[in-house]
């Protein structure tokens, strides 16, 4: 009698321990699942950043070339003659200033006269 109680309580410990390991299998598994389609979904997620990463790139320098284009196009109505073409924006502002300094002029009497010796 009490060996027969000592196995039965300890086959029910072992199958309450086996039932126990059993979910324990059956959480792993599911969290494995879980895991791998969270993986998936990090994994597609890192390549729409890359991909919206070359976009914003690629609009970037679209944009950098449109403003060059847009530039370019303004610079050619002002210079229908082409005649500062192939000046550099240094070369043309110190065209400008030295320009500005030479031509030092005042109306008047509706006429432009150059001021008297001494004011410029």
């Amino acid at each position: 009698g009490q060996q027969l109680r000592e196995m039965t309580v300890a086959f029910d410990d072992y199958k309450n321990k086996h039932a126990l390991l059993q979910n324990l299998v059956k959480e792993l598994e599911e969290m494995e699942a879980k895991l791998t389609e969270v993986v998936k979904e990090r994994d597609a997620l890192l390549e729409q950043v890359k991909e919206l990463k070359e976009k914003v790139a690629e609009l970037e320098e679209k944009m950098k070339s449109a403003d060059v284009t847009l530039i370019a196009e303004e610079e050619r109505k002002a210079d229908l003659a082409g005649l500062y073409a192939d000046f550099s924006r240094a070369d043309l502002v110190k065209t400008v200033l030295d320009w500005q300094g030479s031509v030092v002029e005042e109306v008047q009497d509706g006429r432009i006269a150059t001021p008297p010796e001494g004011d410029n």
